[in-house]
């Protein structure tokens, strides 16, 4: 059994995009393709194609056409917009989707209570389960809060980011997997 070679990600320039970035560089098993805002002037490693995207629905299913995996490190503002990326992904053929989840469990009800906006969170994945008849399968990987953004929190440190590229990395790799919601408790925040 082979794993997913092609992969498309989306938000690559972003804090967490880096992080998924970095660990799929270092696995060298990923033929990567980065769709990146027409404006960006973010740069990437050598041999990433970067394929610059208006994000339009006929823009993102060309880009994803021949991608295996997708995946979605959109941040916050844009969470709203995954169904739009899912639907290309779907129309594209590729296989598996993994939507940025990255942060506390978006389907755990204290975490939808602190941070409400997680509730796009919620709402794409059961969207992904409607569209596993389609042939796509998803996993969302939920790393728990991302404290040490806010000043003085250090609950998810610097060291422990590269664990999540490594992760998604290694969930693109035989054995494939059904679709699931990956969610790695960090040590001292008790389930958010």
């Amino acid at each position: 059994m082979t794993g997913y070679k092609n992969i498309g990600l989306i938000g690559a320039s972003g804090d967490i995009g880096k992080i998924i970035l970095d660990g799929l560089v270092a696995s060298s098993s990923f033929n990567i393709t980065i769709l990146s805002r027409k404006e960006s002037k973010a740069n990437f490693p050598a041999g990433i194609i970067v394929r610059k995207s208006d994000f339009s629905d006929a823009d993102l299913e060309v880009a994803f056409n021949g991608q295996d995996a997708v995946i979605s490190a959109v941040g916050a503002a844009a969470f709203g917009g995954q169904k739009n990326i899912v639907n290309a992904a779907v129309r594209s053929g590729a296989q598996r989707f993994i939507p940025s989840e990255v942060s506390s469990n978006g389907q755990n009800e204290t975490a939808l209570k602190l941070t409400p906006f997680f509730g796009q969170k919620k709402a794409l994945l059961k969207y992904l389960k409607t569209k596993q008849s389609d042939g796509i399968s998803w996993t969302a990987i939920a790393t728990s809060g991302l404290l040490d953004w806010l000043k003085g929190l250090q609950c998810y440190s610097t060291p422990k980011r590269p664990v999540t590229g490594t992760s998604t990395s290694r969930l693109l790799k035989p054995p494939r997997t059904r679709s699931w919601l990956y969610w790695k408790k960090q040590q001292g925040l008790n389930g958010l």
